[in-house]
């Protein structure tokens, strides 16, 4: 199997997994969680790649944890062993393809236990501004589940809107003249939160 390891520049690491690899396996003992993680299926185009997790825990800091990087037909297979979960830290970010590329067939197979959470949306930062949406963990044209553990599929939660701008303050007239104080402006309105993703965007579900 081929693969190839490129690090980042600080925000996550990737690695790009070539369409000449036909299984990659990750192993690690399950106290480790690793982080700013991310992992691109390149060149794929109408063929099958096989992830192992075994006791592999991580989290990605970026759009999506595993995607493909174009829109081809393939059948992406994960089988889980052991303790295993994907999150996200990045605003709305999903766990497995992406809303623009689908990935065509994904099916979740083996005798473990796997935890997957999208990433929550960032709550607006400005004053009115609209909380992101959250991110969706499974996103397939077909989802097929065969593993015999537990697995949880959770969508982020959307960030809470920014608070409305802060009304004008207008004093009171100038001494002696006897007349009242002009009344302070209205604030601003509250931003809308951000909506919550589904847990899975799929055409078929079996």
């Amino acid at each position: 199997h081929t693969s190839r390891y490129v690090r980042g520049t600080g925000a996550f690491n990737t690695i790009y997994v070539s369409k000449s690899c036909t299984e990659l396996v990750l192993i690690r003992n399950p106290d480790k969680v690793y982080s700013n993680l991310r992992f691109s299926l390149s060149g794929y185009s109408n063929q099958e790649i096989k992830v192992t997790l075994v006791n592999f825990n991580f989290t990605s800091n970026d759009q999506s944890a595993i995607y493909l990087n174009s829109s081809a037909d393939v059948s992406l297979i994960v089988e889980v062993n052991g303790n295993c979960s994907i999150g996200s830290t990045h605003s709305g970010g999903n766990i497995i393809g992406t809303l623009d590329d689908a990935i065509s067939n994904v099916t979740i197979i083996g005798t473990g236990s796997l935890n997957l959470v999208g990433g929550n949306g960032a709550n607006g930062a400005s004053a009115g501004e609209q909380g992101a949406d959250g991110g969706v963990a499974i996103i397939a044209d077909c989802l097929t589940v065969k593993i015999e553990g537990a697995l949880s599929v959770v969508g982020g939660n959307g960030g809470t809107g920014g608070t409305g701008s802060t009304g004008t303050d207008y004093s009171g007239s100038t001494a002696g003249t006897g007349s009242n104080g002009t009344s302070g402006g209205t604030g601003g309105t509250g931003g809308t939160g951000g909506n919550g993703a589904s847990a899975i965007v799929a055409t078929t579900i079996n």
